[in-house]
């Protein structure tokens, strides 16, 4: 078992998912050692599970994917509105995912980016770490264009730069460029060692691929 630095397990203990496919109201789910989603089909079962394996497989790319890597191997889309949900009358404008190990919690809102100039279909619009909300400004192309609040709505915590690492977001040191610690150095590990793959797939380089390795994504 994966531990942290502090020698706490590092296991998911709890998933919300909100706006995401056939969940339009925040779902949550406590998990224990052996967790058993039951119900009827298009009940909302695998809308909770997707958008983890989303975030497995973006940390699980050998180069940064941008925000979210869509393509699979645990989940495939292959239109970014596929994950949000919809009726023929509405359609949210952005997801939200939240999990929660024995010491920390995270929660991601998602958003599609609008136009074919972006250079990602999809971008990060706020995160939330335990009690530090940190909500982007500027999406376009920026690295230290954010701020942060406490998640109570109380005064500004200021983070004077703020990057985007992966699915994430997170603080980072302005004069030093490197990230301060916190919870989020444990958030990589916990997604590469979710789901263990025996066989080590990786994916055949194509030319999109090769292309996205030479831009790596900063929202």
């Amino acid at each position: 078992m994966n531990e942290t630095k502090k020698g706490q397990p590092l296991t998911l203990s709890t998933i919300q998912v909100e706006g995401f496919k056939s969940l339009r109201d925040r779902t949550s789910v406590e998990l224990g050692a052996l967790t058993i989603l039951a119900g009827a089909n298009s009940s909302g079962k695998s809308s909770l599970i997707q958008p983890v394996l989303l975030l497995k497989q973006t940390y699980d790319q050998p180069y940064d994917p941008g925000p979210l890597w869509l393509g699979g191997p645990n989940v495939i889309f292959s239109d970014v509105e596929q994950l949000f949900w919809s009726t023929p009358e509405q359609q949210k404008a952005a997801f939200t995912v939240a999990i929660a190990s024995v010491s920390w919690g995270v929660e991601i809102t998602f958003a599609a980016n609008g136009g074919a100039a972006e250079a990602h279909p999809i971008s990060i619009v706020q995160c939330v770490w335990d009690d530090v909300r940190i909500n982007i400004k500027h999406i376009r192309c920026t690295p230290d264009i954010a701020f942060s609040s406490r998640a109570d709505g109380s005064e500004v915590a200021m983070i004077n730069k703020v990057i985007r690492h992966r699915a994430t977001l997170i603080p980072i040191d302005e004069e030093e460029e490197h990230k301060v610690p916190g919870p989020w150095n444990d958030l990589p590990l916990l997604m590469r060692h979710l789901i263990h793959d025996s066989t080590e797939k990786r994916h055949l380089t194509t030319e999109t691929q090769r292309a996205q390795r030479k831009n790596q994504y900063i929202y």
